[in-house]
């Protein structure tokens, strides 16, 4: 059995729009996972068990994962979770995946969302969910203006 990768829209639709239920297992250093962790209205459940603390205590490590529940793997760049998730399915998990190209690509997604369109203008909202940002674009014609609360 082999690891399925998602991406970072996948992982998105996932957690705003509730579309399935899994843990999700971030595989960085305590630290970075404090810093900066993946956020949604419908994550049901995360834990943060460090890639090292597989290498190190592969056993007591595989333990803490919850057996028979989808598993999605974030890790910095793809490498570990990948690493991690190969090291769950030849213990006997099934359904685990990994975030492709690592969690910088969540941080960098970008939803544009069609808020309204009419004769004169469209309206589209930017969601930003690795920062916890918004900002707006208005197009009339060729022209587009973008509204961004966080920039003055």
């Amino acid at each position: 059995m082999e690891a399925y990768s998602f991406t970072a829209e996948q992982l998105y639709d996932d957690i705003f729009f509730k579309s399935e239920e899994f843990i999700l297992l971030d595989v960085r250093n305590n630290e970075e996972f404090d810093k900066f962790a993946v956020e949604g209205p419908f994550l049901q459940k995360m834990m943060n068990i460090p890639y090292f603390e597989f290498l190190e205590f592969e056993e007591d490590s595989i333990k803490k994962v919850p057996v028979g529940q989808k598993l999605k793997i974030v890790c910095v760049k793809e490498g570990s979770a990948k690493y991690v998730a190969d090291i769950l399915l030849n213990n006997g998990f099934e359904n685990v995946g990994y975030l492709t190209g690592g969690i910088g690509t969540w941080a960098d997604l970008l939803r544009p969302v069609l808020i309204e369109k009419n004769e004169q203008f469209s309206l589209y909202q930017f969601v930003r969910p690795g920062k916890a940002s918004l900002s707006y674009g208005l197009t009339c014609g060729n022209e587009c203006y973008i509204f961004d609360p966080a920039r003055s």
